[in-house]
């Protein structure tokens, strides 16, 4: 096992025994306790340990110092309570060292029953802790919990401790006796029949751990309750403690009081709080409702007088309605009639758009198939100049060798006959792109055409429509005000309405459509236009070709004859070595 975990138990249980001794020796005792009282005295050098196990080491000019009045002090950030206590425990006088503070601070805790709540508080935040301890600390540790746990039972006893005689400050916590009696805290075990550590091992000198020094000699604990007793305190005594357990009960009772006290005069503290606001929210709105008041009598009248207005309104719109609904169905009839020409125009209009989406189709297919002329036409030419540059290959190679040209020019021949099959051919496709390019320019022409007498027609449709929209929108806005009577003609009104107006929309709409399309009757002229350039590039470049081939070919028949010529010198010369041969 290791050593520290070893010294932390062996503190706890000898927190735990000199706790239990305490509290039963000072209940046969009589439970209230002063500073000359011995177990009350060990239990204090016990905690002190206890505090002290793991304490970090404060470096002055002097050596290391360790106090843990440091620790105690954080007790008052964390329990507001306990800023009064400390506060008395610095002000004490003849206290100097922080050792003595701490002393002090642990005897009034002890006193006003509060050692147990604020050491738990303590405990509790370890990341304070930290900053004196060692991680290995009893404190941090869970035997930490336990002692404090212990503390509790402590609450039962009364201690009347008077500290301005005691100096705390040069108070041992055991008389020491010999140096050679010096041993680590892990060695020592806890006897519960002594109240005192015993040694398991030799005792030996060394400085690695808490050392305590303590007397050989088996010291026990004296009850001073028998030297104390007679018949007098033995008839009192049942009485005392049953003042005593009511003492401890009211104190408790205190304790929790206190604690509601606080909880209650925070809850009034915001109950007052809310009460004042809600009295000055309570004066805005009775004002509200008093300027609210004012304005419902003034709105009253007003609508007194409106009431009248409206009703003699009312009266005389009857009689202009009443006219209007005469004019109304006349001209009804005649928008029924506008309404079947414009259908009929609307159909017209719809059949025109059938047939311009065919033609539109149809050159489309054509200007497909112009693409791919084209791209059949730079194919070819691609090859004719890669046919070029092997000729012209070809013709220096002749230079070199006289033999091969014979083969070459065979083969020469039969390419300047494919090729001038292909330019023909070429030809007679320009000759049908012209002739569709202009069948193409007398559609569009005839489309224009269309297209504005269709925008006239439309034009002469919104103008008329507009007119009766307008009339119809002046009698349908002084027909609104009717109540009752009229309600079933106006919603006849504006259904018709209605129905004209989705109908004047899918007019606009198709008259939009038209303009699309003509727009992109406009591109493809564009796109017309262009083509007719690349053609024309198309043939200056078969132009130049021609001209290139006919050179090559004069160049050819040049070369031709010059080899005609070396034949018949051959022969010559063959016949002259023949005829010297025989000579």
């Amino acid at each position: 096992m290791d050593t520290l975990m070893v010294e932390r138990i062996n503190l706890m249980n000898m927190a735990k025994m000199s706790v239990k001794g305490l509290i039963e020796s000072a209940l046969s005792f009589g439970r209230t306790l002063d500073s000359d009282y011995a177990p009350l005295h060990q239990f204090f050098v016990v905690l002190e340990y206890c505090l002290k196990h793991g304490l970090k080491g404060k470096k002055s000019f002097l050596g290391q110092s360790k106090s843990f009045w440091g620790p105690l002090e954080l007790v008052e950030k964390i329990c507001p309570e306990a800023a009064e206590m400390t506060s008395s425990v610095r002000e004490l006088p003849g206290l100097k060292t922080p050792a003595g503070k701490g002393r002090a601070w642990l005897r009034l805790a002890l006193m006003r029953k509060t050692l147990a709540d604020f050491l738990k508080e303590l405990i509790s935040h370890k990341e304070l802790l930290s900053e004196f301890y060692e991680p290995h600390a009893l404190l941090i540790e869970e035997e930490g919990a336990v002692v404090v746990g212990l503390l509790i039972g402590l609450n039962v006893i009364d201690a009347n401790l008077c500290m301005k005689g005691e100096d705390l400050d040069a108070q041992t916590l055991l008389k020491k006796r010999q140096k050679s009696e010096l041993c680590p805290l892990s060695k020592l075990v806890w006897n519960p029949l002594l109240y005192i550590p015993t040694l398991l091992t030799t005792p030996t000198r060394t400085t690695s751990f808490w050392t305590l020094t303590f007397s050989r000699k088996k010291l026990g604990v004296i009850d001073y309750a028998l030297y104390m007793k007679d018949d007098k305190s033995e008839l009192g005594s049942g009485s005392m403690t049953a003042i005593l357990d009511q003492k401890n009960y009211l104190e408790e009772l205190n304790k929790s009081l206190s604690v509601t006290l606080s909880n209650l005069q925070s809850k009034v503290d915001a109950l007052e709080k809310t009460n004042s606001k809600l009295g000055v929210e309570l004066a805005a709105t009775r004002v509200q409702v008093s300027s609210l008041e004012e304005e419902n009598a003034k709105l009253c009248s007003d609508s007194a007088d409106i009431v009248e207005t409206t009703r003699r309104q009312i009266e005389a719109s009857k009689l202009d309605v009443d006219t209007e609904l005469q004019t109304y169905k006349e001209s009804r009839q005649g928008l029924d009639e506008l309404y079947s020409e414009a259908r009929l125009q609307l159909r017209e209009e719809s059949q025109m758009r059938l047939d311009v989406e065919k033609e539109l189709e149809l050159q489309i297919s054509m200007k497909q198939e112009m693409e791919m002329a084209m791209r059949l036409l730079e194919q070819d030419v691609h090859e004719k100049q890669d046919v070029l540059v092997s000729l012209r290959h070809q013709l220096q190679e002749v230079k070199e060798i006289n033999l091969d040209l014979v083969h070459d020019l065979q083969g020469l021949d039969a390419q300047l006959k494919q090729k001038n099959e292909l330019v023909t051919a070429l030809e007679e496709k320009n000759t049908k792109l012209d002739a569709s390019l202009h069948d193409y320019e007398q559609r569009l022409n005839d489309i224009e055409k269309e297209r504005t007498s269709a925008l006239n027609d439309g034009t002469k449709l919104r103008q008329e429509c507009g007119e009766k929209i307008d009339c119809l929108q002046k009698r349908l806005d002084e027909s609104d005000r009717q109540k009752v009577q009229l309600e079933t003609d106006i919603r006849i009104e504006r259904e018709w309405r209605q129905a004209l107006q989705q109908e004047l929309q899918k007019d606009r709409q198709q008259i939009n459509a038209l303009q699309a399309e003509l727009r992109a009757m406009d591109t493809l002229r564009q796109e017309l236009a262009g083509m007719r350039e690349e053609a024309q590039k198309l043939r200056s470049v078969n132009l130049e070709q021609e001209l290139t081939n006919r050179e090559l070919g004069g160049k050819l028949s040049e070369s031709k004859l010059k080899m005609e010529d070396i034949k018949e010198v051959n022969k010559a010369l063959q016949i002259g070595a023949s005829w010297g041969d025989w000579c």
